[in-house]
């Protein structure tokens, strides 16, 4: 299960201080499988994507994450991205994919399961 971690937690890469709905962080310790320098996270939004503003809000929070840690010369590891179980339109889709198509963003996972226009 995902830890929130405090803005004073000295393991994490980038700044906690704001809570966001979808993006949620944990704390990370460098490892051989991650080399380089970054934030972990993990995007639960599975039946919470209600309109296309949901899908706005989720997008701003992963940028405004990436942001931040691109002042940082960090990258964002999303571990988990699970969308599942929403009714998304076609250019909500193709919102999210750009999103995480973007420069300095690692998934490792993406559910999207149970959504019915996928």
């Amino acid at each position: 299960t995902e830890t929130a971690v405090s803005s004073k937690s000295p393991s994490f890469a980038g700044d906690v201080s704001q809570q966001t709905r979808f993006v949620k962080f944990a704390a990370i310790s460098h490892s051989p499988s991650m080399p380089q320098r970054g934030a972990k996270c993990n995007v639960h939004a599975a039946r919470s994507l209600k309109s296309s503003a949901d899908v706005e809000i989720l997008n701003q929070e992963l940028l405004a994450a990436l942001a931040r840690q691109q002042q940082k010369s960090c990258l964002v590891f999303i571990d988990d991205v699970d969308i599942s179980q929403n009714s998304l339109s076609a250019a909500d889709f193709r919102s999210i994919f750009a999103t995480l198509a973007t420069p300095g963003l690692r998934v490792n996972s993406l559910r999207c399961d149970g959504c019915p226009t996928f």
